[in-house]
């Protein structure tokens, strides 16, 4: 305030670890628009974002190989998840979307481009076979598994990963996005007792079934989480919230270690601490803050470490 200055950033410096960086400006010089068409299509890492200087931010799959969409409604999650996916697609890497238990609602317009599209299917009285589509995500995370598995084989041959496999054995990159995450991975059912009521016996035996195929598909999922970066799989996944309890308890652990963050729209401190690895180095969004503005918190690269930054 004494500067006169209404908006001073203060980054690490160039040099040594004494030195800092001081972005100094009468306002936020943070857009509040952007258009990111001139940025769509490229090879490489996917733009997806501006910072406070106006420059391009990139999700680089080689960065932080798994990325975590995250926000209220309202705040651009599903903007920001829609970009991701269009820029992958444009880049060449093959799609596979998932949500039992919602629909994929934001991403249903990507079925005819996805090589897999699973959500839950409804008869003509509306009743949703939530059940099947678990089944049916199972099945799709144990075929992008075996997928994996083939191509770590194949990197282990020619010592390389997937950017750099001889052509005769080049593969595509896939992304596999999963929608509504948390509510998936917290989706297991306490079990009732055996019971000698047929329809509550019924019903116990189903609730073990969802528990069963549920838990063989964190397993994929946690598989993917270790190995699927060097054989070009990514995930990203998407929901209002996403705690390192939660993916503890999922038996996650892998995928939160290695899992980037982007979190959408207003905060408080409590989603900044649930939803962050280091909250406490998160950018600034202020009081106000216009919708597809965000924090984006990469895990590994130049800029891990240094705290969440201030995308629009």
């Amino acid at each position: 305030a004494a500067t006169g200055n209404g908006f001073i950033d203060v980054r690490p410096g160039t040099g040594d670890a004494s030195t800092i960086q001081l972005l100094v400006a009468e306002s936020d010089p943070m857009p509040t628009m952007v258009s990111l068409a001139d940025y769509l299509g490229r090879e490489g890492p996917v733009p997806f974002a501006v910072d406070v200087t106006g420059s391009e931010v990139t999700y680089d799959p080689q960065e932080s190989p798994h990325l975590a969409v995250l926000g209220t409604s309202g705040g651009g999650k599903s903007i920001t998840g829609r970009m991701l996916v269009i820029s992958r697609l444009l880049a060449g890497s093959e799609l596979f979307i998932a949500d039992p238990m919602k629909g994929a609602a934001d991403y249903k317009d990507f079925a005819p481009l996805s090589r897999a599209f699973v959500v839950p299917k409804a008869d003509e009285d509306g009743t949703m076979h939530d059940f099947e589509a678990l089944l049916e995500c199972e099945a799709l995370l144990a075929f992008v598994h075996a997928e994996m598995r083939r191509r770590v084989g194949i990197n282990s041959r020619f010592g390389c990963d997937y950017r750099s496999v001889p052509a005769e054995h080049a593969y595509r990159p896939w992304t596999v996005l999963i929608d509504e995450f948390e509510s998936l991975i917290t989706s297991m059912i306490a079990v009732r007792k055996p019971s000698d009521d047929p329809e509550i016996e019924a019903e116990r035996v189903a609730e073990l079934q969802w528990n069963e195929s549920l838990a063989k598909m964190l397993t994929y999922v946690g598989k993917i989480a270790r190995e699927g970066r060097s054989a070009g799989i990514s995930m990203i996944v998407s929901g209002q919230k996403l705690t390192a309890t939660d993916l503890e308890k999922a038996g996650l652990k892998t995928l939160k270690n290695n899992l980037g963050r982007i979190l959408m729209g207003g905060t408080t401190w409590a989603d900044r601490s649930s939803s962050l690895i280091e909250p406490q180095k998160a950018a600034d969004l202020g009081d106000s803050v216009p919708p597809g503005r965000g924090l984006y918190e990469p895990r590994i690269g130049d800029r891990a470490g240094k705290g969440a930054m201030a995308v629009q």
